[in-house]
């Protein structure tokens, strides 16, 4: 263990109610906001005072559902943009033409300092420390001299290099000019660590011309690479292996302390009811009862691939799931569960109509660790996921699609999980899969050990950090 670390102990002292604390908990995406439930069932069952903030900006419908949603759920604890004074004001300055982003931003600070001040919140805790609107909050919490701002862990294990990846993926189609040549080398002066070299070429985290317009204002983290470099107080992390990452890039250790993922506490109790769940789940799906379960996470092309790769990659995952019907239809039934940020009708027809007639597809319906728990051979493409899988004895197996960059990177500090990088790779799999063990009981330990806590109490431990 690298000095520093330290797995939070629970202390009990929070069970009595702590009426001097209010909690600010600002969610920088919708499904972060069900990421803090097993904290908030916490805080509201020890009388502690908390709200939940959104800073995102209406850009769709999606805006009015989740809001209508939330709203509905936590009542005036959940707060907007909108609902925050002159908030409005500031979103209509963001659309100005090149001054819209400064203006936002210094205005933006000012309005939520005094948003902060007037709430009189002990503890902002933020689930981001590197967007724009992340750093504007915690840069007005410091202006605000709120003393405790604490970052919430994460699912899966965040690699700086495989950040990187992505970006340099996702950048490489971006158009060449002789006016983003000058901003970017500008860039790279105001803000050297906004940049990542590969092939000698550079790529960044911020864009070039955000960092040519916010570079004075000091708004950004000192590493956006990687997670917990910002001003904060405290960094949660999931697992010794996410606190291993930050420190080698530079965050402090004195601030890191592992409390597990939150949500992860599901995990034991589903896995304690795995017959239940599994016949209930089989009822509802109208599974084959003697038959097992081979659970497929779908996988999401849009963070490192352009739209006209997607129909190449279709094609690769149908004939993929097109082997595995084939292989070991006999013997397996198998549930498609759909990632959140795909629809499910763009999902399913991208199968020809005999191997949809095989697979179960699941949006909804059940999550994706009532699913994990009771499979018995999971296959996944990257998935956030991965580490909930490690608290199931199932088989795992991570297929590589064509050309994603990141892959070997996520991939290589797993120890119970298959790589499969080709059709050959995973034709062999599966026809020893049954007759052979698929994973080495020791290395699933050890995997667990580094890549997670599970045994119930992350919530527990989140709060006993604050």
């Amino acid at each position: 263990m690298l000095l520093g670390f330290r797995r939070v102990r629970i202390r009990h002292t929070y069970l009595t109610p702590k009426t001097d604390m209010k909690i600010c908990l600002y969610a920088h995406d919708w499904n972060y906001i069900d990421n803090y439930e097993p904290v908030t069932k916490i805080l509201e069952s020890q009388n502690i005072n908390f709200d939940i903030l959104v800073l995102k900006k209406a850009r769709h419908q999606s805006f009015l559902y989740f809001s209508r949603k939330y709203k509905k759920k936590y009542g005036a604890k959940f707060i907007t943009i909108y609902d925050i004074k002159f908030g409005k004001e500031i979103i209509s300055l963001s659309k100005l033409p090149v001054i819209g982003l400064p203006a936002e931003v210094s205005l933006g600070t000012s309005l939520l300092k005094y948003f902060l001040v007037k709430k009189k919140y002990t503890h902002i805790v933020v689930s981001d420390d590197r967007i724009i609107e992340a750093c504007i909050l915690i840069k007005a919490a410091n202006e605000a001299r709120i003393k405790n701002v604490v970052l919430y862990p994460v699912e899966g294990l965040q690699i700086v290099k495989s950040l990187m990846l992505t970006k340099i993926q996702a950048q490489k189609s971006m158009p060449e000019s002789k006016k983003r040549r000058v901003a970017s080398s500008i860039s790279r002066v105001i803000y050297p660590k906004n940049s990542a070299i590969c092939e000698g070429k550079p790529f960044y985290f911020f864009p070039p011309n955000e960092v040519l317009r916010l570079g004075g204002m000091e708004i950004f983290p000192k590493n956006p690479w990687v997670r917990g470099a910002n001003k904060l107080t405290k960094i949660a992390a999931n697992s010794m292996m996410q606190a291993r990452e930050n420190y080698v890039h530079g965050v402090n250790a004195n601030k890191i302390f592992i409390t597990g993922f939150p949500p992860h506490d599901k995990l034991l109790d589903l896995i304690k009811n795995r017959e239940q769940n599994k016949a209930r789940i089989k009822s509802a799906l109208h599974l084959d009862p003697n038959k097992k379960i081979f659970l497929i996470a779908g996988t999401n092309y849009s963070d490192d691939f352009d739209p006209p790769r997607f129909s190449e990659i279709d094609k690769d995952i149908s004939r993929v799931i097109s082997i595995l019907s084939y292989k070991i239809g006999p013997s397996f039934d198998f549930i498609f569960k759909i990632h959140p940020r795909v629809d499910i009708a763009g999902q399913e027809n991208i199968f020809s109509d005999q191997v949809k007639e095989k697979i179960k597809f699941v949006k909804d319906e059940f999550s994706i660790y009532e699913l994990v728990t009771i499979s018995d051979a999971i296959l996944n493409f990257i998935s956030a996921s991965m580490d909930a899988s490690l608290i199931t004895d199932a088989p795992i197996f991570c297929y590589k699609i064509p050309g994603r960059m990141i892959f070997e990177q996520e991939i290589a500090r797993y120890k119970s999980i298959t790589p499969l990088y080709n059709i050959v790779d995973l034709e062999r799999n599966l026809s020893i899969l049954g007759k052979i063990p698929a994973f080495d009981e020791i290395l699933r330990k050890e995997d667990r050990k580094n890549f997670g806590i599970f045994d119930g109490r992350n919530a527990e431990r989140f709060v006993s950090l604050l």
